[in-house]
């Protein structure tokens, strides 16, 4: 089994779309009994009837197809090193996709890293607009922005530089809707109070 996923990767998820048999095609949980039984190409196999669907709910989390790869690529290790302790009793695809939702999760997260002096120009500019004074803004606003809270800090990132919904952030961070809101307006009024322009919460 681990012998035929090192032979996976990012270049290999076009081929495996085109893949078709030509035969009766069995259902994943005979694949995955297959698996269990140690059927040597019941595992690439099930890779394959699993990608299309994984890939698209991984798009759904990182916005990105080569992201979306990474993320498939990592949750097919997991299921390999996982899948010898499946219980056959339970449900297959809803387990493995969790695990695709977790390594997704897991990279979102990853991705909240950014460079200050980059995105302290983007927020200058969203603060700027919104307040019409972001005279000198940006000078000050990358070192404004590391003094925030972590959640602060990660709430920004995602709904003012990347552009996700509050209910999207949400899901990433596995917090509440109304939990991402209250995190940005706080870190939005912590910025305002920093530059002179009101009290901090």
């Amino acid at each position: 089994m681990d012998a035929m996923l090192g032979r996976l990767g990012p270049a290999d998820s076009g081929a495996m779309n085109d893949a078709h048999l030509t035969r009766h095609q069995p259902s994943v949980e005979e694949l995955v009994g297959s698996c269990l039984d140690g059927e040597e190409t019941a595992f690439r196999r099930l890779v394959e009837r699993l990608l299309p669907d994984a890939m698209t709910l991984a798009i759904q989390f990182v916005r990105r197809r080569d992201l979306a790869e990474d993320v498939v690529q990592e949750a097919f290790l997991r299921l390999a090193r996982a899948l010898p302790t499946y219980d056959r009793r339970r449900p297959f695809e809803p387990w493995f996709f969790t695990i695709v939702r977790n390594c997704a999760r897991d990279r979102s997260l990853q991705n909240l890293r950014w460079d200050r002096h980059e995105d302290a120009g983007n927020l200058a500019a969203e603060v700027a607009v919104e307040h019409r004074d972001g005279a000198g803004l940006a000078v000050d606003l990358g070192r404004a922005l590391g003094g925030l809270p972590a959640m602060q800090q990660r709430c920004v990132r995602l709904c003012l530089f990347e552009g996700y919904t509050s209910a999207e952030a949400a899901g990433l961070l596995g917090v509440r809707e109304g939990t991402v809101r209250t995190h940005v307006q706080r870190a939005r009024k912590r910025l305002r109070s920093t530059f002179g322009e009101g009290e901090a919460s």
